[in-house]
């Protein structure tokens, strides 16, 4: 499992696996280290920006 996503997710998240299967089909694939490193920042982009969203819903 990729360390950012279990990092950000953890391995119990749900689609924790299927973003690990991406980053290693890019890898496979022959994607540049650039392309990789950018899927990876989205992943961990995007659970940053829900966990700010949740923590906004909380304290309202």
């Amino acid at each position: 499992m990729d360390p950012v996503i279990v990092h950000q997710l953890g391995n119990g998240h749900p689609l924790s696996i299927h973003l690990d299967d991406v980053l290693t089909d890019q890898k496979n694939g022959g994607a540049s280290a650039h392309t990789v490193r950018a899927y990876r920042g989205d992943s961990s982009s995007s659970s940053l920006t829900r966990r700010r969203h949740r923590e906004d819903q909380s304290q309202r």
